[in-house]
């Protein structure tokens, strides 16, 4: 069953006067009997993050000792398409070869990974020894819990959090 609506009787912000047909409780648009239409975006998940990378092969290394799983791993026709992501979690990084602005500074760190321990302390101990480089000497406590920043190969923060 579907409904032809009039875009300007929507409750959306690109409302023209249009008409459409939609299903009368499609993902799009939603109403109770009575009540009038209203806009529903349709996104429903984040799939990616894109971690800009130097060498996919070494930070393909780094991220499974932080416990990701590889989950793609593609040549695709622009490069290669390599996407990691945790046992039971649907988001995934993307480790693209490339920079996100090329030629800025190493020092910008645009965009942090925050990943949560239900042990933190145990954990870095564990990844000191793979020999992950960390910003800090220790975790140290916080207002929320236990924090530490490690870095991966290209020099990409990592925030590692265990909340109280």
């Amino acid at each position: 069953m579907h409904r032809r609506v009039k875009q300007s009787s929507i409750n959306a912000p690109w409302a023209s006067g249009n008409y459409f047909d939609f299903p009368v409780q499609s993902p799009v648009f939603r109403a109770l009997p009575g009540q009038q239409l209203k806009y529903t975006f349709m996104f429903i998940k984040i799939m990616y993050f894109v971690q800009f990378v130097s060498d996919q092969d070494k930070a393909l290394d780094f991220y499974t000792k932080l416990g990701f799983e590889k989950r793609v791993d593609y040549p695709g026709p622009e490069g290669r398409f390599l996407t990691l992501g945790y046992q039971g979690q649907d988001v995934e990084i993307m480790l693209w070869k490339g920079a996100a602005m090329p030629g800025a500074s190493k020092d910008l760190n645009l965009g942090s990974i925050f990943i949560e321990s239900v042990d933190l302390r145990k954990d870095f101990e564990v990844l000191r020894s793979k020999g992950v480089k960390f910003l800090q000497p220790e975790p140290e406590d916080y207002a929320f819990g236990v924090r530490i920043a490690a870095l991966d190969p290209d020099g990409n923060r990592i925030e590692l959090r265990q909340r109280k």
